[in-house]
């Protein structure tokens, strides 16, 4: 990594790299969602920002339009029963003790 630019900084962000990967993969976290990101923050940030330079700043674009509040309300819903599926396992196992 070094010789590529012949900085420092590039050796750091390596390490740094390395030890999140380690740790992900100790604590058995997928690593997909990460790429995931990585790869697609940026067209989304751009994409909020086109959306915003429309309506003028304003963000009730993206609750008025039915479409909009359709995809929110999915994904509301994808997160809720995500976040129940990891949460209730331990709630139950609390009950048996």
């Amino acid at each position: 990594v070094y010789s590529l630019n012949n900085s420092l900084f590039d050796v750091w962000i390596l390490l740094i790299a390395g030890v999140v990967g380690y740790v992900m993969r100790k604590l058995t976290l997928p690593i997909a969602p990460l790429v995931m990101t990585g790869v697609l923050g940026g067209l989304i940030e751009k994409a909020l920002r086109q959306s915003l330079e429309i309506s003028s700043g304003d963000f009730s674009i993206f609750y008025t339009r039915p479409l909009t509040v359709t995809f929110l309300g999915i994904a509301l819903l994808i997160l809720l029963v995500s976040t129940w599926r990891i949460v209730a396992p331990v709630r139950g196992a609390d009950s048996e003790v």
